[in-house]
């Protein structure tokens, strides 16, 4: 009896929802799982796959930027002792 009924509610609902002029204002508890299409999921996993290259130029260049900025400290660091080392030999 229980399942008949839920049946004939699936079934009723169905129906309801075919109507594309009752699609925005029946509310029902059918729930309707879509699949996703292959183009879908394609343009999903491109998306993705353009945002960690990016990310990954992005880190890279935070490193490059690193290195630099730790090179030319360094050579700073090494300029200065040779000045104070001049300045100290008077």
């Amino acid at each position: 009896m229980y399942k008949k009924s839920l049946v004939r509610i699936e079934t009723e609902n169905r129906s309801d929802l075919s109507n594309p002029a009752l699609n925005d204002i029946i509310a029902t508890n059918h729930v309707i799982v879509s699949k996703n299409t292959r183009k879908e999921r394609l343009s999903r996993a491109c998306k993705a796959a353009v945002l960690m290259i990016t990310l990954g130029f992005v880190a890279i260049g935070i490193v490059i930027l690193t290195v630099a900025i730790a090179r030319k400290l360094f050579s700073f660091i090494i300029q200065l002792n040779q000045m104070i080392n001049v300045i100290r030999d008077f």
